[in-house]
């Protein structure tokens, strides 16, 4: 079985949907990108997402992942080490 991806923002613009990508994977995780660049993953019913170190595009699509919940986003380090455990 291969993964499966799909935008998760709604834009107008043509083609802009691609830097908002979630994946969902065999294994039953979700992986968020802004981008090329991982920013939250779920995986047995738990979000997590990372900080924004970013700019005011990636802050959208964080708050389109978590709507805004700022308080449970985790640092650059922390976010890597949850990733990493979690899809080893």
């Amino acid at each position: 079985m291969l993964p499966s991806f799909t935008s998760y923002m709604n834009y107008v613009s043509p083609g802009s949907c691609a830097n908002a990508l979630v994946f969902t994977l065999p294994c039953g995780g979700r992986l968020y990108f802004s981008y090329q660049t991982p920013v939250a993953f779920e995986k047995e019913g738990r979000l997590m997402v990372r900080q924004n170190s970013w700019g005011p595009t990636t802050g959208k699509h964080l708050n389109k992942i978590d709507g805004g919940n700022y308080k449970n986003r985790l640092s650059r380090e922390a976010f890597e080490k949850a990733l990493h455990e979690a899809f080893p």
